[in-house]
């Protein structure tokens, strides 16, 4: 056997492998070149050394999700504060304007609308602030403007009747936000249950042939599917780390006095066995700054670069960016490619991928 043979026999012999390219063996145009084995394949992530583009930046095509859940019903100003007497909510429940039911798995009492326009007019409640109305737009704002390559975002509600039933607004073009009414759901009734999975899979569909992808959900983390988004997300990572499917990023905001923050935590920290994380969150507290934490939040994924292709040593393509580079990105060659390079515009820039000795136990 050759050296090389007798390296990557003592590669395959290790059922994972994890390290850093030494800063002095990265090429300048990258930083923080990490590799993981997983199987007979690399996966790679790194970070390209070249400053935001902002005339790059509109690559992707965006989607904004509201929770339309029971729960999030006091966020879009359709919960009711103050107090019905006894005696009216007696006199309400026989005329039939008082029902009882179970929504997101709490037992409630609603009162029809003729009921809530009684007890408003007698000056006996009121309804909650619309922050739904102020965060939709923002958000659909600063995405069809700064992001989406034509300039508009898809609006929907999601988690309405049992918890799996998505009402579709519309795409709303970049001038047209300022005129939005976001108070709830039109044609179905806030949800008994928040189930994402199928929002996420909608969207997801939605932009199948797109070849970058921002969603962004608002609700207030409570999530019944986990487990099922979870290995969503699981298969979904693979499918894109091996190219099998385009890129996607969700971010998920937590709005609300009592935010699930574990929920959203988990699924930030949801380990797909690969380096590609496709989920970030994000809670509001204060509403003037939330766009500047947005904007944080999705800084790695800012087009640093116009379209590229990776390639391995044999010269088979591993991963193409049609739409652009982000600051950080991930793909995967076979562990027996000794480089990759990636191709920009005029330019090939290539990095070794070499498995360091300590890492194998000083053998190699």
């Amino acid at each position: 056997m050759s050296l090389d043979d007798d390296y990557l026999e003592n590669i395959k012999s290790f059922p994972q492998l994890e390290f850093i390219i030494p800063a002095f063996e990265t090429a300048k145009e990258f930083n923080n070149v990490s590799v993981r084995k997983n199987g007979d394949t690399f996966q790679i992530q790194l970070t390209l050394m070249m400053e935001s583009q902002p005339h790059l930046s509109k690559a992707w095509k965006t989607g904004v999700a509201l929770d339309a859940s029971a729960s999030m019903r006091k966020a879009f100003g359709r919960r009711l504060t103050g107090d019905i007497p006894v005696k009216i909510a007696a006199e309400y429940k026989q005329k039939g304007w008082l029902k009882k039911d179970t929504r997101d798995g709490r037992k409630v009492k609603l009162f029809t609308r003729p009921a809530v326009d009684d007890a408003r007019e007698r000056g006996l409640v009121s309804t909650t602030p619309n922050t739904m109305d102020f965060l939709g737009p923002e958000f659909m704002s600063y995405l069809s403007r700064h992001l989406d390559i034509d300039g508009e975002t898809t609006l929907i509600y999601w988690a309405g009747g049992n918890g799996d039933e998505i009402e579709l607004y519309g795409d709303v073009k970049v001038d047209a936000h300022a005129a939005l009414l976001i108070d709830g759901p039109e044609e179905m009734m806030f949800g008994k249950k928040t189930l994402l999975l199928p929002a996420v899979k909608y969207l997801v569909e939605r932009f199948n042939k797109s070849p970058m992808t921002m969603l962004v959900f608002i609700s207030d983390g409570r999530i019944d599917d986990l487990p099922a988004l979870k290995q969503y997300t699981i298969n979904l990572a693979q499918e894109i780390i091996g190219n099998k499917h385009n890129m996607v990023k969700c971010i998920l905001i937590g709005v609300g006095d009592e935010v699930n923050e574990k929920a959203l935590l988990e699924l930030e920290a949801l380990s797909t066995t690969t380096y590609l994380n496709i989920w970030d969150y994000m809670i509001v507290n204060d509403l003037r700054e939330v766009l500047e934490i947005f904007a944080e939040v999705i800084r790695n994924t800012q087009i640093v670069a116009g379209a590229g292709t990776i390639y391995d040593d044999k010269g088979n393509v591993v991963k193409s960016y049609p739409g652009g580079l982000p600051s950080t990105f991930v793909f995967s060659m076979p562990i027996s490619s000794r480089w990759f390079e990636l191709e920009l515009a005029d330019q090939r820039i290539r990095q070794i991928v070499k498995v360091p000795k300590y890492v194998l136990g000083g053998s190699v």
